[in-house]
């Protein structure tokens, strides 16, 4: 324990400690949570026929998640419409979308996934 004659609080640690856990206390950059861009969405309508990744909002308040091949872009609804590996129409309003994304292909050989 480091005792001090200066008014103020007594650092008990040497002051390392405290600076480090400042550190871990700073608020992330705006736009970005735990360093991840958040807000982002990759994917246009001329993307047609790419296989895509969405994180989007739904009505309730819940994250929805859905990677498929785009299919269509309904212009009337602003809405993405994804076919998932399951073969479901996915629809992903897209004011809501929070992250989206281009992906790569499947890989061959994995059962459920398309190509």
């Amino acid at each position: 324990m480091r005792v001090s004659n200066l008014p103020g609080p007594v650092s008990t640690t040497g002051g390392k400690s405290r600076r480090r856990s400042q550190e871990l206390r700073r608020p992330p950059r705006a736009g970005t949570v735990r360093g991840v861009a958040i807000g982002r969405n990759q994917v246009r309508p001329q993307d047609l026929g790419r296989r895509v990744s969405f994180q989007y909002e739904l009505p309730n308040g819940y994250v929805g998640e859905v990677v498929g091949i785009l299919e269509a872009w309904d212009d009337a609804a602003n809405t993405f419409l994804v076919r998932n590996r399951d073969g479901g129409l996915v629809r992903v309003p897209a004011l809501g979308v929070r992250h989206g994304k281009i992906v790569p292909p499947s890989p061959r050989g994995v059962p459920g996934e398309r190509s």
